[in-house]
């Protein structure tokens, strides 16, 4: 373990316990402070927190679209928790940092090799793939993205998202809002990225190897998202 996943991993008392650090690739570094959680410039999202949403009463986050099987990045360095699925989120995890400010991954289609709780990663490497999982289940894929400053009460990720895409240097797509959705709707273009081997689920446009058996979490979330 690295230093820096170590120093992460003793500012996390009583949380999970640490295992070797992820080793998939990092694709973006961090800007302004974080990484658009999405890879590519395919995305796109608008600000729809507080708007009302069936099942948790009104949006906690933002809905980024994207192809399915485009790759999900961590927003910063910290450890993965609570990977595994429930009804709303479906395939889901959460992301502590070193301040530790949490962050809500959701509609997973499928985790990267070797994502279990108590991982170390870094800012901008793979941890997921888009999809449509749990609630979104009728819905374009998308990622459900929360922030939790201190693991506290949610916050509009908007100003955050924002500053984080201009910094990659990605254009931000701007799409119709959709009553159904409160957020963007329509197809977008086939992501271009890289080939990433996944877990989980199958893929359009990612190389997927033979299943195998990774240990899951434990399928519990600290709220119902």
């Amino acid at each position: 373990m690295s230093a820096g996943a170590s120093a992460i991993a003793q500012q996390l008392p009583g949380q999970v316990a640490a295992v070797a650090p992820l080793t998939t690739p990092v694709l973006a570094t961090a800007n302004n402070g974080g990484v658009f959680p999405v890879f590519g410039d395919a995305a796109s999202f608008s600000d729809t927190y507080g708007a009302p949403r069936a099942g948790t009463g009104w949006h906690q986050g933002a809905d980024i679209f994207a192809p399915i099987g485009t790759p999900v990045l961590a927003v910063a360095d910290g450890q993965l928790y609570n990977v595994g699925v429930n009804t709303l989120g479906g395939n889901r995890l959460w992301l502590r940092d070193g301040t530790g400010t949490t962050y809500y991954y959701a509609h997973l289609s499928a985790y990267a090799p070797g994502v279990v709780d108590g991982v170390t990663v870094h800012a901008g490497q793979v941890i997921a793939f888009v999809g449509n999982t749990g609630q979104a289940i009728t819905t374009p894929p998308h990622l459900h993205f929360e922030i939790h400053p201190g693991d506290g009460a949610s916050i509009n990720p908007t100003q955050p998202l924002t500053s984080w895409r201009s910094a990659s240097g990605a254009t931000l797509p701007v799409q119709q809002s959709s009553p159904a959705l409160g957020g963007a709707s329509g197809s977008t273009a086939p992501a271009s990225h890289p080939t990433v081997r996944s877990q989980g689920a199958v893929l359009v446009g990612v190389d997927r190897p033979a299943p195998v058996d990774e240990p899951a979490g434990d399928g519990t979330a600290t709220a119902v998202r």
